[in-house]
């Protein structure tokens, strides 16, 4: 298959798929925060871990820089998601910025390991 395609479709293909599932587990994320919904703020952040999981076994030479790069979205898509957590909700916002700001804090650490 990666003859008839080239092996370059399929190395966009798979950063498709990863940006796709990012954008999936920053979706469930804002909407456990808006709507309270535990198993949304449950498995947005497993989804993200499950990613980084898949991008450590893909690509083991770059990959603390990967991980970095998705953990820093996710935290800066944490701060910007802050305006929607309410005083009745389960994450309030300042928990919901802190997250996020802890988020950018460890993606950055994690892009610069390697």
């Amino acid at each position: 298959m990666g003859l008839l395609i080239g092996k370059g479709l399929l190395d966009v293909a798979a950063h498709l798929l990863f940006v796709a599932g990012l954008g999936l587990a920053i979706a469930l994320w804002g909407r456990g925060i808006r709507h309270s919904r535990r198993g949304d703020l449950l498995f947005g952040p497993a989804l993200l871990a499950a990613l980084c999981g898949a991008v450590y076994v893909r690509a083991p030479s770059h990959a603390c820089g990967m991980v970095g790069t998705m953990v820093i979205v996710f935290g800066l898509a944490t701060v910007l998601l802050s305006v929607m957590a309410g005083p009745d909700t389960l994450l309030k916002r300042q928990d919901v910025l802190a997250l996020g700001a802890g988020g950018v804090v460890v993606g950055v650490f994690l892009g610069l390991l390697l």
